[in-house]
């Protein structure tokens, strides 16, 4: 009989299963019913009334023992636990989310019935093996979402985030992905030990120290890589164009990132300002590099956004109030319900005019996109570089109770114009590429080519012209290759020099 109730209130309430067990199971509410039985019948009796004393005294100690023992159920079935002042501790939430009314449309009674059956016969089901299931569950409910931009954060991985986020870590400066076989540098930070030694986005890792990385999950791998400020790691790096790994010694550091840096470019006149995060303090110090360029009265300014992935929205709409309108729309943010609809505007605060080149990347992203195609929209910089990363959604972190976090997709975010990029990217005006001795040679042949382009913006007067020209000695330059010809100086243009300009303070 039990068996087909318990089916009957599998999927309404698993509140009311566990009810229906412990009561149809639990051998003292049997006695308590008895007790009850005999206490009605002897009250009856004047001449047993004095027994009926002592029954009702053993009735009491049965009331007792059953609410212990419910509560040791619970407990069991829950992980509820009861401190000696006798208030209920949860052990851990993850017994709320799973028996709570609201998850039960969502997690089926297959998936609690699992998690009870781990939980009572799982071998040394201890509490380090309890976080871990806890962190999968929540990991993997996120996972199912299937958005590579949403994630869960344990604690540690919360601690790293905000710290890159606040630009004060230790480590090598060198940002990692995941992938099935290898662990792959996703970007490197400037200004970090890994960008000095070298390493550059694409690099595998296959060997921390004496420890093979192959197929590891990046939290794991970056636990290896990141460490105390001064001690050393060896990393063994697979670039593809280099055929075999080799070996890169780096010193960690304390990396206190200046997201924004600032300078005048050497040999030159013109303003460059390099970007590595949209954190906290991005926004002021980006005002501050420009207008430290503005009174040193520079005719243009290049802005790096390269290998940025972005940050903090808000930090982007100040950014772009520097130099767009004010009440003009910088993003449009769209929510599932329509009326949350939310556009931003430039607050248009000290407007700057003055030409701009924009430099971007496959690693630009995000809040960088947002700032690149705003300057777009209302042709107000030319971009330079390759087709940024397209990440188009906006995400919003949930602290959980004991320090973990959800970084969840709330929104997406569309251009002035309304125009979406996920998974497209933003093509920049002229497209640069790398060559393999640019790598060799510590050669920027995109911030070269940026020089020249603005320069020529400057004399030209008209963004436009300046690109066209630019694509038209593009097309010359390529012909002339191919039919083994060699170049003059008819065609003067930064991208063909085989020197180097590197910024300065």
């Amino acid at each position: 009989m039990f068996f087909y109730v318990r089916n009957f209130f599998k999927e309404k309430s698993y509140f009311i299963e566990l009810i229906l067990e412990f009561f149809v199971k639990n051998p003292t509410l049997h006695l308590l019913t008895i007790y009850l039985k005999l206490l009605t019948m002897l009250l009856k009796n004047e001449q047993l009334k004095w027994i009926s004393l002592l029954f009702f005294f053993l009735w009491g100690l049965c009331i007792g023992l059953l609410i212990e023992e419910w509560y040791q159920f619970i407990g069991k079935r829950t992980n509820i636990s009861i401190n000696h002042s006798g208030s209920i501790e949860k052990e851990w939430f993850l017994s709320d989310l799973l028996y709570s009314e609201s998850f039960s449309t969502i997690i089926s009674w297959r998936v609690r019935e699992a998690y009870d059956i781990i939980a009572a016969n799982y071998y040394h089901f201890s509490e380090h093996q309890k976080n871990e299931i806890e962190n999968g569950i929540i990991a993997g409910l996120v996972k199912s979402l299937e958005d590579k931009h949403s994630t869960f954060f344990s604690i540690d991985e919360s601690k790293q985030f905000h710290e890159t986020l606040s630009g004060d870590f230790e480590g090598i400066g060198a940002v990692i992905d995941e992938h099935p076989q290898w662990v792959v540098v996703d970007r490197v930070i400037a200004w970090s030990p890994a960008k000095e030694s070298g390493i550059t986005a694409g690099d595998i890792i296959l060997k921390v120290d004496s420890t093979l990385i192959g197929g590891m999950k990046v939290q794991d791998a970056v636990k290896l890589i990141r460490w105390k400020a001064n001690t050393i790691v060896k990393l063994l790096i697979f670039r593809a164009w280099a055929g075999v790994p080799y070996e890169k010694t780096i010193t960690r550091k304390k990396i206190t990132i200046p997201s924004v840096e600032g300078s005048v470019l050497s040999g030159s006149t013109l303003g460059y300002i390099a970007l590595s995060i949209f954190g906290e303090n991005t926004g002021k110090e980006f005002s501050q590099e420009l207008d430290n360029l503005l009174t040193q009265k520079v005719p243009g300014i290049i802005i790096d956004l390269r290998d940025n992935g972005g940050g903090f929205l808000d930090v982007a709409t100040e950014i772009l109030s520097r130099f767009v309108e004010r009440d003009k729309w910088v993003v449009i943010i769209k929510e599932n319900d329509p009326r949350k609809t939310e556009t931003l505007f430039s607050k248009g605060t000290a407007i700057v005019k003055t030409p701009i080149v924009l430099l971007l990347n496959e690693n630009s992203a995000s809040a960088s996109e947002i700032v690149a195609w705003a300057l777009k929209d209302y042709n107000l910089a030319i971009l330079v570089g390759k087709k940024s990363y397209g990440k188009w959604s906006v995400q919003q972190p949930f602290p959980l109770s004991d320090g973990s976090e959800l970084k969840i997709t709330v929104a997406r975010w569309y251009t002035p114009l309304d125009k979406g990029i996920d998974g497209i990217g933003i093509e920049p005006d002229i497209s640069i590429d790398f060559e393999k001795e640019d790598f060799e040679k510590r050669y920027d042949r995109q911030l070269e080519t940026a020089q020249s382009i603005l320069t020529d913006w400057i004399q030209t007067k008209n963004s436009k012209t300046t690109i066209d020209t630019f694509l038209k000695k593009e097309i010359i330059r390529k012909q002339l290759l191919l039919s083994g010809s060699t170049l003059t100086g008819t065609i003067s243009t930064a991208s063909w020099s085989t020197g180097s300009s590197l910024p300065h303070n």
